[in-house]
Order: structure tokens, then C-alpha cells, then sequence
């Protein structure tokens, strides 16, 4: 039976430590510290206010440590969301491939930083980010191509399940890019609901796409250079006869 995964949630008395990765309870601790404007008495640390993407009412998030049964190691949140270790540390499919375009990498990460904040300007930037990545990875296409244009050029050089992922993104980062429609039952999941794994799924996808087209043929084309050469050539005579017949 598969190990039960329980991800960090503000308040919650057991979830899989950020720092170790253990299933662990966890103790809350409230963060203080001295005023110098107050003769050095103790405040609760706090932030500036700010408006709740959840409610739109002003809040004053304050600081709050949650400390592993396990490892007896803290965890820092401000407010509800986790600050330390960034999401990028403790969830690989929420940081870049590290074969990605620089440029698509960097909405990629602005993507995973808003999410807490704003599933719309997640959706929006996650688009983005494949956007840029469909671009490096055609560069012989028109410019102005429109990007399920460009997604269609790709069929057949990714699985059928990743290009499918990539329409729905495309879909509903442009739909939350422009505000939602009342019918648009996708586009109202991904900016709405609390479940996360809709956004990990696209943070997957993209990192899916870069490793299909081009972290897994670099890696073939340095295996196949390794062949003795007296190999490569005989196949590769092989393959033209047969090919020229």
C-alpha cells in the first residue's frame, strides 16, 4: 500500500515535514519579538496589512513557526502560507527542469511564488511560461503564430497525455487572464477551489515537455555518440539502405 503524503497546511497538527519529509506531528508556535519604541516588550511579529486573495479583506499576517516531531527542526510560515523551505525545495515538480529555457524558467518560478496568492495570476504566468518554452522549442515558426497553433505543430513529438495537459493550461491561463466566464467550469476550478493539485499538475506539465523534447534526446544523442564508431556506421548504412529501398 502507497505511503499516505499529507502536505504542509497552516494549523495542521500532523503533515509531512518540510524539513525532513516525515509524516510527523507538529507543534505551533507563535514568533515574537522585543519593540525598542515600546521599552523592549515583546510584540507578536507581524507584517503590513494586506488584502486576502480568499476574502478581499484587509489582514495583518503575522509570523508563525510549526516544529517536526521527527526532526525537531522548524518550519516558518507568515500568515497561512509556508515562507521556509520555499515550495521549490520541498516539491521538485514545482521547480523548473533544469533543462528549461532561462526565460520560460522565470515565469515558471513567478508562477509557483504567486500561487498562494493569486490562482489567477498562477494560471495566467503558467501560461506564459509555455508559451516561451513552445517558442524555443519551434524556433522555425512564425512569430505571430498563435500559441494552440504552435501546440498543434508539436503533435506527435510528445505523448498524447502531456499535450492534453498543455491545451487545458492554455485554455485556462488565458481564460483567468482575462476574467472568468460563467460557463468556463475549468477555468473556475483552477482559480477557486483549494485543492492545489490542479496547479501541480500543470507545473508538471510543462516540466514534462522540456524533458520529452529536450532533456531525453540530448541524452540519446550522447548514448549513441558513445557506440564504438565501426557500430554507428554500420547501422547508420544499414538504416540509408534500407531507407533508400
Amino acid at each position: 500500500m502507497a505511503s499516505v503524503h499529507r502536505s504542509p497546511i497552516f494549523n495542521s497538527p500532523s503533515f509531512n515535514c518540510p524539513r525532513c519529509g516525515a509524516l510527523a506531528d507538529q507543534e505551533w508556535l507563535a514568533l515574537f519579538g522585543r519593540d525598542s519604541e515600546q521599552g523592549g516588550s515583546f510584540v507578536e511579529l507581524g507584517d503590513d496589512e494586506v488584502i486576502s486573495w480568499k476574502t478581499g479583506r484587509l489582514i495583518r499576517p503575522t509570523w508563525t513557526a510549526s516544529r517536526c516531531y521527527s526532526c525537531k527542526d522548524h518550519s516558518i510560515w507568515l500568515g497561512s502560507e509556508l515562507v521556509y523551505p520555499s515550495r521549490e525545495l520541498i516539491e521538485p515538480e514545482s521547480a523548473p527542469h533544469e533543462d528549461m529555457p532561462a526565460d520560460a524558467a522565470a515565469l515558471f518560478r513567478e508562477a509557483v511564488a504567486v500561487l498562494p496568492f493569486s490562482r489567477r495570476a498562477a494560471a495566467a504566468l503558467c501560461r506564459a511560461s509555455m508559451e516561451r518554452l513552445v517558442k524555443a522549442l519551434d524556433p522555425e515558426c512564425a512569430e505571430r503564430t498563435r500559441l494552440d497553433e504552435r501546440l498543434i505543430r508539436l503533435e506527435g513529438r510528445v505523448s498524447s497525455s502531456t499535450m492534453q495537459l498543455l491545451n487545458v493550461l492554455r485554455h485556462v491561463g488565458n481564460t483567468a487572464l482575462h476574467g472568468e466566464r460563467d460557463d468556463d467550469g475549468t477555468a473556475t476550478i483552477y482559480v477557486d477551489e483549494d485543492d492545489e493539485t490542479i496547479a501541480e499538475t500543470f507545473f508538471l506539465a510543462i516540466n514534462t515537455l522540456v524533458d520529452e523534447l529536450v532533456t531525453r534526446p540530448r541524452r540519446s544523442q550522447e548514448l549513441y555518440k558513445a557506440l564504438p564508431s565501426n557500430v554507428r556506421e554500420a547501422y547508420e548504412r544499414k538504416a540509408g539502405s534500407q531507407g533508400g529501398g
